[in-house]
């Protein structure tokens, strides 16, 4: 299958029929061809079925947001990084002059806690040498965080929960340590003082006011697992700790099925 390439064009506001083809083409090839489906999933959608030249209007907004959340969520390559950072600053300092956007009325998107970060795999090769493979979700490469700990962590069951942790083609047995639940060391002072009056959303705390905030994507695979309050599923896990927090299965997990634990009522307040 090949889509060939997408344009971006940009719809002048006071003349809809006018419109500024810019000059981030994104290429179906091996390079490229990992984010079409991501940042444009409508246009490939409309193409798949018609296998023809398709066009799909966007609003700026909408587009700017989807550029946004690939570079901190994705591990991606520095060109397509540099293409799309690119993108971004042209729609920033021409977004007034086109349809969609109007920056007196546009909501502020909220300011994410999570910090995407890229690094080497730690885990070594069966030739006893570091893998080469890069990784934006804990500290292993998936193959390695899948084979060594049982764990894969994918979109969640949950819908708009971003992410989420499951447990991979073994059962987790009740009682068994998951994940240890590791980042930055903080006291509750120290916390509040950072958020403020806000929730902190990868932070967890115990009664004697130890807290641990797993900010970075690249933190443990515990950071990933989400609540299951207000959905069908049930919390099968929970995070306790005194100097150390983990990750403990409350009840047996089935091979494939996703994890949850409760986040405390403080967090939903």
């Amino acid at each position: 299958m090949a889509t060939g390439h997408i344009n971006i064009h940009f719809k002048s506001l006071t003349n809809p029929k006018e419109n500024y083809v810019s000059n981030y083409e994104f290429n179906d090839d091996d390079q490229d061809i990992a984010i079409i489906p991501i940042l444009f999933c409508d246009a490939l959608s409309l193409w798949c079925h018609n296998y023809t030249e398709a066009f799909v209007e966007i609003p700026i907004d909408d587009l700017w947001s989807r550029f946004a959340d690939m570079c901190t969520t994705y591990a991606i390559p520095p060109h397509l990084a540099n293409k799309i950072t690119n993108a971004i600053n042209y729609i920033e300092r021409h977004k007034d002059q086109y349809i969609g956007i109007s920056t007196r009325h546009r909501k502020r998107r909220p300011k994410s806690q999570s910090i995407r970060k890229s690094q080497q795999c730690v885990s070594n090769t069966q030739k006893d040498v570091r893998c080469r493979k890069r990784t934006a979700h804990t500290e292993k490469c998936w193959i390695h965080l899948a084979k060594q700990n049982n764990l894969r962590i994918k979109p969640s069951n949950v819908a708009g929960a971003g992410k989420g942790l499951f447990a991979w083609k073994k059962p987790i047995t009740r009682g068994k340590l998951i994940s240890k639940y590791t980042g930055r060391k903080l006291s509750k002072k120290e916390l509040d003082k950072k958020y403020g009056d806000g929730v902190a959303k990868y932070a967890v705390c115990n009664k004697r006011g130890r807290c641990v905030d797993a900010t970075y994507t690249t933190d443990a695979a515990a950071r990933f697992v989400n609540d299951s309050r207000g959905t069908s599923f049930q919390n099968n896990a929970k995070i306790k700790g005194n100097q150390m927090f983990k990750l403990k299965a409350t009840k047996k997990i089935p091979a494939n099925q996703e994890i949850f634990t409760s986040y405390g009522k403080e967090y939903w307040q």
